[in-house]
């Protein structure tokens, strides 16, 4: 390709990993600098309403996406020639943007009749308007010629818009044109995500010598796109069922307070899932066209890869079991008591949802991402059946234990069924670290209140 994809490397492999990882920690202290914010000022009945839509909003927006920017990605990674980038982008774009729009309509019917609406109607219905700059995106252009700077400073430039948005304004914006604080933050995100649409389509433009407009041509290369993109977008509609079934069930089944005190907990311990996914940006390229080229060596760096991740998070499960509920207590103050012990568990359900994804995009990275949704299925059938039965108890830690025992579930299925992607030499250490890990949640568990 005409120099539109960065070369290299292992060593390449590991620069991205870094600015990656380096971009998503300044993400993620922005985003917990704006949530902590919107928390403090809208109070927890107010910021369960806001969680409950980006809940919502979440699910409108994986059936508009429906795995395209995946399978961009892995499209995108195998192409030689930045003409042929231009064209694949071209139809892909037309694509998205097509099942964007037949979301938004179908989510405008819906909206009206669901819980919360009544409270926080123009919330819904803004978040339920982020399917328009995901479908426009052109990050997993950047993600599958490995120019995962340019991806990564844009990511940041969203996260520091919004959180300049809302540190700035929300407070003066309160009221103003008879809206309110919490209507003014969906509205922020909104704007911030829209301009870093707009810088990335300007980069993608220099690498592929124009800008890419969307062509609208349904035919069979749609139709091989979606067949491809199928077992891809179920699994991550049921991965999002293992993400946030708890707030959802909450939001209908119990208060919107019980939903803000367990969602100002679970937003910040989800960074740990967040860190693995935009990990596996930078190797899934890379691991997608070793699998083509040598599987072997493909299973070496799978192997190598999970090690490494693994290592990380156990301490950080560790630091959430033992910090929880003074990290809570610092954050938040006293108005999200409940929030600590909610830390603790989901610190720890939280590691083990990210292990069984990273053996799940194992899957796909290898074209078997059919074989991804069984695990997912029997880990989504536990969360959804226990959050029913919890969240009427108005006991937001009870929920998070629901959603340990669904995590857990799906770590050994698909650790399971991705068990050949791995090579001996690493199966006992992770083993014993994901054993830890459940022991870790035994711990949390029998912790006095004031510990």
């Amino acid at each position: 390709m005409t120099g539109a994809r960065a070369s290299g490397g292992q060593r390449r492999v590991l620069a991205n990993i870094g600015l990656m990882g380096a971009a998503q920690a300044a993400t993620m202290l922005l985003n917990v600098v704006a949530l902590v914010h919107i928390a403090r000022t809208v109070g927890d009945t107010w910021f369960g309403v806001l969680q409950w839509g980006v809940a919502f909003s979440s699910y409108a927006l994986i059936v508009a996406e429906w795995g395209m920017a995946t399978l961009g990605v892995r499209e995108v990674s195998r192409l030689d020639d930045a003409a042929a980038v231009h064209r694949y982008a071209r139809a892909h774009l037309g694509l998205m943007m097509t099942l964007g729009a037949l979301v938004i309509g179908l989510g405008l019917l819906i909206v009206p009749h669901v819980p919360l609406h009544a409270i926080g109607p123009v919330i819904l219905v803004v978040y339920l308007l982020t399917i328009v700059p995901g479908a426009i995106s052109l990050d997993w252009v950047g993600i599958g010629l490995e120019r995962l700077g340019t991806v990564s400073a844009v990511k940041t430039l969203r996260s520091l818009l919004y959180a300049l948005a809302v540190l700035l304004l929300l407070g003066p914006l309160g009221g103003v044109l008879g809206v309110t604080s919490a209507q003014w933050v969906p509205v922020m995100f909104l704007v911030a995500w829209l301009l870093a649409a707009a810088a990335m389509a300007w980069r993608v433009r220099g690498w592929l010598g124009g800008w890419v407009w969307p062509t609208v041509r349904a035919g069979a290369e749609w139709r091989r796109r979606l067949g491809a993109t199928a077992p891809i977008g179920a699994g991550a509609l049921t991965m999002r069922v293992l993400l946030n079934i708890d707030v959802m069930m909450l939001g209908i089944l119990s208060l919107p307070a019980i939903v803000g005190q367990y969602a100002a907990a679970a937003k910040v311990v989800m960074v740990l899932v967040i860190a693995v996914e935009v990990v596996w940006k930078a190797l899934l390229p890379r691991l997608s066209r070793a699998w083509q080229e040598s599987p072997s060596r493909c299973r070496r760096r799978f192997s190598l890869y999970l090690g490494l991740v693994v290592l990380a998070l156990v301490p950080l499960a560790t630091g959430g079991v033992v910090l929880g509920p003074d990290l809570m207590d610092l954050l938040y103050g006293d108005r999200f008591a409940a929030a600590g012990r909610v830390c603790q568990v989901l610190a720890v359900s939280y590691v083990l949802l990210a292990v069984g994804q990273f053996f799940g995009n194992g899957l796909i990275a290898t074209d078997r991402q059919r074989r991804y949704f069984p695990p997912l299925v029997a880990g989504a059938v536990v969360a959804v059946t226990l959050a029913a039965v919890l969240a009427p108890r108005q006991d937001a830690a009870l929920v998070a234990w629901g959603m340990l025992a669904a995590h857990a579930v799906l770590l050994v299925v698909t650790g399971w069924v991705a068990r050949d992607l791995l090579v001996r030499a690493v199966v006992r250490p992770v083993a014993v670290a994901i054993g830890a890990a459940a022991v870790m949640a035994l711990i949390a568990g029998s912790l006095p209140d004031d510990w």
